[in-house]
């Protein structure tokens, strides 16, 4: 796993501090882009993307459409892509749409690696209320 590299796309900067930090705290690379609109300009650096971390809340952005998008670029086909948001009743649209997982916000350090490695093994991972 540690060659793994994620690609961030959020705008929640608390959440985006904690996921940086634990990543990297788990030997993993990753790519953080505060917007979608962040995304052409950053493909030379994601050839070799393990797993999508997606915000559905972003301003000016609709994650659950954008998905369509990011499975245009071939490097993003076949991994896994997964949805966060602090409003779980998203998880259902997120399935629906065709993520690969959903993730509650706000991200908690010491359950995030146990989510990592989830969605790393492709593990189905669909949280609908923020574990304890």
């Amino acid at each position: 796993m540690a060659a793994s590299h994620i690609l961030l796309i959020d705008d929640d900067r608390t959440n985006n501090q904690v996921a940086t930090h634990t990543l990297q705290q788990m030997g993993l690379r990753y790519t953080a882009l505060r917007s979608p609109q962040e995304l052409p300009r950053s493909l030379s650096m994601l050839r070799d993307v393990s797993a999508v971390l997606l915000g559905l809340d972003i301003y000016n952005y609709d994650g659950i459409a954008y998905l369509k998008d990011l499975k245009r670029y071939p490097q993003f086909v076949g991994i896994p892509i997964v949805g966060i948001s602090t409003n779980g009743t998203r998880s259902y649209e997120a399935k629906k749409a065709g993520f690969n997982g959903f993730i509650i916000k706000p991200f908690r350090a010491e359950q995030f690696p146990f989510l990592m490695n989830k969605i790393l093994s492709n593990t189905p991972l669909w949280e609908t209320a923020s574990l304890a």
